[in-house]
């Protein structure tokens, strides 16, 4: 009976211990988080953080907010690009 016990315990620690580390990998997210916003819209967008950016071009394929480096070689042209700096006329 205790040996069962340790066994469930270590199992239960070893799972933990997985879930914690899969938990974090994934929501640091190589610290982008414009991306982790996972915001739809243009002005909720570029006040996520310093360098999100929104790209408003119809055709564009790849996740709308995310940081400016990122939209750019995705192929955001560069008249697309929302920042914070952007003068939209």
């Amino acid at each position: 009976m205790r040996k069962e016990m340790g066994r469930w315990t270590l199992r239960l620690s070893l799972g933990l211990g997985l879930l914690a580390a899969l938990l974090t990998s994934f929501c640091s997210a190589d610290g982008n988080y414009c991306l982790l916003s996972k915001d739809s819209n243009c002005s909720s967008c570029i006040r996520s953080g310093v360098g999100c950016a929104y790209c408003s071009d119809e055709t564009f394929k790849a996740a709308r907010c995310d940081l400016t480096e990122n939209i750019r070689a995705h192929g955001c042209s560069a008249a697309g690009i929302i920042t914070t700096h952007s003068s939209r006329r």
